[in-house]
């Protein structure tokens, strides 16, 4: 699995870049001074956790996805600690039954339930946040012609967008399913690195430096808010905003090295260099987006842009990967020391 390495971009949604007559490109320049370097202000989860992959904020609660021991009963589970980081509980497990995980991608918490992405078992497993249950299975299946999907959303009203890592000329990277999990539209044309499914399945896994295209060119990371699917994406440098049609409606492109400069980086100094290069985590908090990557040397960087200006928020140290956003204050997964990092954020200057 990738380790994730970034720095965190927080957008504010403009009136322009929503409801406007066509897709409209917004470039906003660098800020022009440094936040100052912030130490987290707690820390939690050592020897509670494996492999923190995903973080998310429901009510006192902070759940994480771990994968504890890969292909065992103990992989794949969620733990649950209070927001002074105490631990709570935990549940989920690997296996092939009701409310197990073949692989456990990412989880999402919207009102009282839970959804987990199983991307092997090719279904999203739902839980009562209340108490944990297990509610049920929402199977999307080979059938609507997407496997190991990346990242998904829940949408307002039921139902879910899910997004696949690679494809062909003419297959869509977005799906987006009903409740029943039944598939109602899909949209977003691939970024073509094949031309066909057998070159694709000959090559794909190719490790000549170029496969920067094809490992990463279509992944991105999905969020919604209101009748609004947002998708950004790893290489291109933009959000992308659709309707529940599919539509698109909008998109910002972000200040970030483009995927011409990465591919050119990676041919020079080598294929490790790649995770710092990518956008990294998608976000939707009221009417902020939040985006996360990394720079080049290595420190994590908070941003808020608003009104076509960027402003730092907060630089870290330490390497911060999935995120989630609570009142004041900024949850972050330190996968490389398996930990939770929580830090104060500051006021907008």
């Amino acid at each position: 699995m990738l380790h994730r390495k970034f720095f965190l971009v927080v957008l504010s949604v403009f009136p322009a870049m929503i409801g406007s007559a066509g897709p409209t490109g917004v470039y906003a320049p660098l800020p022009q001074t440094q936040a100052a370097i912030i130490a987290p202000k707690l820390r939690f989860g050592q020897g509670r956790l494996f492999v923190p992959c995903n973080i998310r904020v429901s009510g006192s609660e902070i759940l994480v996805l771990d994968e504890v021991a890969p292909m065992t009963p103990d992989d794949n589970k969620i733990v649950v600690f209070d927001t002074a980081g105490r631990w709570k509980s935990e549940f989920g497990r690997g296996g092939q039954g009701p409310g197990e995980f073949g692989q456990a991608h990412s989880f999402e918490v919207h009102g009282d339930v839970i959804s987990i992405l199983d991307s092997f078992r090719q279904c999203i497993q739902e839980f009562a946040a209340s108490d944990k249950r297990f509610l049920r299975t929402v199977r999307y299946g080979a059938e609507q012609v997407i496997t190991t999907p990346h990242d998904f959303a829940v949408l307002e009203g039921g139902g879910y967008v899910l997004a696949k890592p690679r494809g062909v000329r003419g297959d869509k990277t977005l799906l987006q399913i009903g409740p029943d999990g039944k598939p109602l539209a899909s949209f977003l044309e691939v970024l073509p690195v094949y031309e066909t499914y057998e070159e694709l399945l000959a090559k794909g896994s190719s490790q000549e430096p170029d496969r920067v295209r094809k490992n990463y060119v279509n992944l991105g990371y999905l969020e919604s808010a209101g009748r609004t699917i947002y998708y950004l994406s790893w290489l291109r440098n933009e959000i992308l905003a659709f309707d529940f049609d599919g539509k698109e409606i909008g998109r910002h492109a972000l200040p970030l090295p483009s995927l011409e400069k990465t591919v050119r980086i990676v041919k020079e100094n080598g294929f490790s260099n790649i995770e710092r290069r990518l956008n990294y985590g998608l976000r939707c908090a009221g009417d902020r987006i939040w985006v996360l990557s990394r720079d080049e040397a290595g420190v994590s960087i908070l941003f808020e842009i608003a009104g076509g200006r960027v402003v730092e928020r907060l630089r870290a140290k330490e390497t911060l990967q999935d995120f989630a956003v609570a009142g004041d204050s900024l949850f972050a997964v330190d996968q490389d020391a398996a930990e939770i990092l929580v830090y104060p954020l500051p006021p907008v200057r």
